[in-house]
């Protein structure tokens, strides 16, 4: 059976097709884990949830901070997409409640919205004898604030050499696996905007990070050399894929070892 990762799809969900193709994912005997941010930023994050809710016999779906927003919008009643003010609304919520509005029907809204609550915030997993966490963002870590712990555990950033699991009664063993931080971002800043976007596989501290910011494909603006990537990795021999810029209606594929 193959692993597979994937972190911060971002609505990309023709991407998201793609890279499922590239790496010949079969659901009857592979396992794909997605490490949160399903949703905003691009045009099809509707799809990429129904995906992920209607495959869960072979797809995990973690809690990301996209997710978490969207949570707390519709726990604080609020529905209306022009209300700029909220934090999701300004970190691309607008197309994703749009969706949401406007192109399902109410009861598959109720249906995506109850399930992304009971998304965990983790998994852990074992793979040829090496075990790894799997998380969004940062290791949950329970200090009886429930919410405070949730929210630390999706936005809380894992800085440069740093694999907090070390210090945190896990032994030096576990393996790291999470999204969240665009890969160009994790140690140094400002980044180089002409090299390309790259998983990051740190054996030192045994941390793997894989958002190669997804959410920026065909952004002209803020990715003009077109750098940004979906990045997918095999668990059991670190093999990576990469689904970049459309061109032509053809998707740019790769993969490397």
């Amino acid at each position: 059976m193959n692993i597979y990762c994937i972190s911060d799809i971002h609505g990309r969900f023709d991407e998201f097709m793609a890279m499922l193709e590239l790496i010949q994912f079969d659901g009857k005997q592979d396992k794909l884990y997605v490490l949160g941010d399903m949703i905003d930023w691009g045009p099809k994050s509707v799809e990429v949830m129904r995906y992920c809710m209607e495959n869960q016999d072979y797809v995990t779906t973690l809690m990301g901070n996209h997710e978490w927003m969207m949570i707390q919008f519709f726990k604080e009643a609020i529905t209306d997409v022009r209300n700029n003010y909220h934090p999701w609304m300004r970190n691309g919520g607008k197309k994703t409640l749009a969706q949401l509005n406007y192109k399902v029907t109410r009861v598959v809204r109720q249906r995506l919205l109850g399930w992304v609550k009971t998304l965990p915030y983790f998994e852990e997993a074992e793979i040829n004898g090496r075990k790894f966490y799997l998380c969004h963002s940062y290791p949950y870590t329970d200090t009886g604030r429930k919410e405070h712990d949730e929210e630390t555990a999706v936005w809380r950033r894992v800085a440069g050499e740093e694999n907090p699991l070390h210090a945190n009664g896990y032994g030096n063993d576990i393996i790291l696996v999470a999204g969240h931080t665009p890969t160009k971002y994790e140690y140094y800043f400002p980044p180089d905007e002409k090299e390309p976007y790259l998983i990051s596989n740190t054996s030192a501290s045994q941390k793997i990070m894989i958002d190669c910011c997804a959410k920026l494909i065909g952004n002209q603006k803020l990715d003009k050399y077109d750098t940004a990537r979906l990045a997918c990795i095999r668990l059991n021999d670190y093999e990576e894929f990469y689904v970049g810029k459309q061109q032509n209606n053809k998707t740019e594929t790769s993969s490397a070892l």
